[in-house]
């Protein structure tokens, strides 16, 4: 199927639970786009499944290099950070990816830091690495995601005591399902920000560790919900040009 297009949400889930078939999950042709999961409930289910399984971060540092060596085509619509043109999707080329990277947040296709501002909405991919991974019995290609990217020897630090990262990533799967516990007629369990520290420390602790102090979750809660409603209002801004 040379024209099946993935969006990022499918790639990671390929990255996380390191099965292709998870691609595939509630794809059909009428809505290739819909997905049935959140990414934040594979990444606890690969744990149980004894899965090492890698930060969003590392993860979508893996889809740049595939897509800066050729072996996945992205596709997105240029924009700014205040939305998406109505132009049609534009391939992304490989040295361009030379500038870019993925937001951590939002998933969009972004400029990096030093260069010129740009960001590349909507974006989706295709590849045959792709293609071999989800026809592969294992649902797995060697050459593809397992390993693709050159060790680079760090020094070693603390690892750090939270997941951060993971939890703003569960936080933002609550929010788009409930939206925002200020928004009028809300349900009750979820109508303040006390709630969603509550979600956060909870999520935390859920192995049995001990949860960050309340002074803490409540100062990364708010940049949390603040950094959501940023992209919530930028997609609405998109949609409406």
């Amino acid at each position: 199927m040379p024209d099946r297009y993935f969006t990022i949400e499918r790639l990671l889930a390929w990255v996380i639970m390191q099965d292709g078939q998870y691609s595939l999950r509630g794809m059909t042709d009428d809505n290739p786009i819909k997905i049935t999961w959140r990414l934040a409930e594979l990444k606890i289910k690969a744990r149980k499944e004894g899965k090492k399984v890698p930060t969003l971060r590392a993860a979508l540092r893996k889809i740049e290099y595939q897509c800066r060596t050729g072996r996945i085509v992205a596709k997105g619509i240029r924009g700014n950070s205040e939305g998406a043109s109505h132009g049609e999707r534009e391939v992304i080329l490989p040295n361009a990816w030379l500038d870019l990277q993925f937001n951590v947040l939002t998933l969009n296709i972004e400029s990096k830091p030093e260069r010129a501002p740009v960001v590349f909405w909507h974006a989706v991919f295709k590849g045959d690495e792709i293609e071999r991974a989800l026809s592969s019995p294992r649902g797995v290609h060697k050459a593809a995601m397992a390993n693709p990217m050159p060790v680079v020897k760090a020094k070693r630090g603390a690892r750090p005591k939270y997941d951060w990262e993971d939890a703003e990533l569960h936080l933002r799967g609550r929010l788009d399902e409930k939206g925002d516990f200020e928004d009028v007629d809300q349900v009750e369990s979820w109508s303040r920000q006390a709630d969603a520290e509550k979600l956060t420390a909870n999520y935390l602790s859920r192995n049995g560790a001990e949860p960050p102090s309340e002074s803490v979750v409540r100062n990364r809660v708010v940049s949390m919900v603040a950094r959501w409603r940023a992209g919530r209002a930028q997609a609405k801004a998109g949609k409406s040009r």
